[in-house]
């Protein structure tokens, strides 16, 4: 009896940990997701509001949009340096079922002078508000054309989570939701071939 007890409950454990590691590969929430970047991972739904204050969630674009997204702030020179050649890519594709946004995040430099840029009357973002207003400004000062989402705060914020924490992070999320691309630091021309690649030049 003993030993027909130990051997069920080593089955079950087994079961356990098949299912565990078979849902982990197949799903990734945003909130697991600074612990892996795999290509093909099926990317957890979240859900940010728009500079404008509409709500940008990640579903409602599975089976209808190539999505791409750039993590950028107002005190990030390269990022700031970067923003004519991604919306000259955002332009170049926006007619072939792809969707771009910048994710507004927290300021890298906030009070500093960095890059040739004077970030020193900015300081760090306390509130959704704050990063609003900045990153109104910031679609003032160079006239960035791609839609803007702002980011939470906190641990599980998509920085930390989908961006791995890095401050210019980009990532493209193909139609069924899984991850065609991610970069540490974002690279338009690697961008711009892979959707080529995904959807055909669009020249």
């Amino acid at each position: 009896m003993r030993r027909l007890f130990w051997t069920i409950l080593l089955c079950k454990l087994i079961v356990i940990m098949f299912l565990t590691i078979h849902c982990t590969k197949e799903q990734i929430t945003s909130s697991q997701f600074s612990n892996s970047h795999e290509i093909g991972t099926i990317v957890g739904d979240f859900e940010l509001e728009t500079v404008d204050g509409k709500i940008f969630r990640l579903s409602d674009y599975k089976g209808e949009k190539i999505v791409v997204i750039e993590l950028g702030a107002c005190t990030w020179p390269p990022y700031l340096s970067k923003i004519s050649e991604m919306d000259k890519i955002y332009m170049d594709f926006k007619d072939k079922d792809v969707i771009f946004y910048s994710l507004y995040t927290r300021e890298p430099h906030p009070g500093q002078i960095r890059g040739g840029y004077d970030f020193s009357d900015i300081k760090q973002t306390q509130t959704h508000e704050e990063r609003v207003a900045y990153a109104e400004e910031m679609i003032e000062q160079t006239k960035q054309k791609r839609p803007i989402i702002i980011d939470t705060f906190g641990e599980n914020c998509i920085q930390n989570t989908l961006g791995g924490g890095m401050p210019n992070s980009a990532f493209i999320i193909d139609k069924e939701g899984k991850l065609a691309l991610w970069q540490k630091w974002s690279d338009p021309n690697a961008i711009r071939a892979k959707l080529e690649e995904m959807t055909g030049n669009p020249n």
